[in-house]
C-alpha cells in the first residue's frame, strides 16, 4: 500500500506559541545597545523581547514541533511574516509528519499488517 498523496499545510493544524527564553542575549554578539532595549522589553512583560517560539503541526494523531530561540520580534505578527522562520517551521513539521506516516506505512507493509 502506498500513500496515495503527501500532506500539505492545508492538510494540517499548525499552531503557535512563545515563551520567555532562558538563553541570555549575549552583549558582545549584539551589541550593549540592542541588549538593553531587550532587557527594557522583558522587563514591561513583553515576550516578543527575547523568545522561544514553538511551532506546532498537528493532524489526527501526529504532531510535531519545532522551538527557535532567541527570537526577538516585535509581535506573533511579525514572526508570521510569509516565507520567513514561521513558514519553514511550519514546513518542516509537515514534512516530518509526513516521515513518519511513510516509515509507519512501510512498517504496516514489512510486518504484513496491510492487506
Amino acid at each position: 500500500m502506498k500513500v496515495k498523496r503527501r500532506l500539505t499545510r492545508a492538510d494540517v493544524k499548525v499552531s503557535l506559541s512563545a515563551e520567555y527564553d532562558e538563553i541570555s542575549p549575549l552583549p558582545d554578539e549584539m551589541g550593549e545597545k540592542y541588549c538593553a532595549m531587550i532587557r527594557k522589553r522583558l522587563d514591561q512583560g513583553d515576550v516578543w523581547a527575547w523568545a522561544a517560539v514553538t511551532v506546532t503541526a498537528t493532524v489526527g494523531e501526529f504532531t510535531e514541533s519545532m522551538t527557535l530561540h532567541g527570537c526577538c520580534y516585535k509581535d506573533e505578527k511579525d514572526f508570521m511574516q510569509p516565507n520567513w522562520y514561521y513558514d519553514d517551521m511550519a514546513n518542516d513539521c509537515v514534512n516530518k509528519i509526513n516521515a513518519k506516516i511513510d516509515r509507519m506505512v512501510n512498517w504496516m507493509e514489512k510486518e504484513s499488517v496491510l492487506q
